[in-house]
């Protein structure tokens, strides 16, 4: 297990191929999960290799992605109302306003 994992340039890759078909109880399984754990504990965040996953379904949802955020985009500068603004639910949800979210000052 790689115990520098400070910064995302220091993490590793997680294959999921050496997860599937493998013993839950085998020692590789378990030093994966030690691996996954720390990742999530140091950085909070995996990267994964995933062999189901095909680029072009990669290429497509970010694609997607991008049309979607451009869309509301221009329709929050039309002044228009988006359905994705949910007030109800403080923001924690959907889109959010300008000047609604304010970083604290953690210093």
């Amino acid at each position: 297990m790689n115990s520098t994992i400070n910064r995302i340039e220091d993490m590793p890759v997680i294959d999921l191929n050496d997860y599937m078909g493998q013993d839950s109880n085998s020692e590789q399984v378990k030093n994966l999960c030690k691996m996954v754990a720390e990742c999530f504990h140091k950085v909070g965040i995996l990267i994964i290799r995933d062999p189901r996953a095909q680029q072009k379904d990669n290429a497509e949802y970010i694609d997607l992605m991008e049309k979607y955020f451009e869309s509301r985009g221009e329709m929050l500068y039309a002044g228009q109302k988006l359905e994705d603004e949910k007030p109800e639910y403080h923001y924690q949800v959907g889109v959010c306003p300008k000047k609604i979210e304010i970083a604290r000052n953690h210093a």
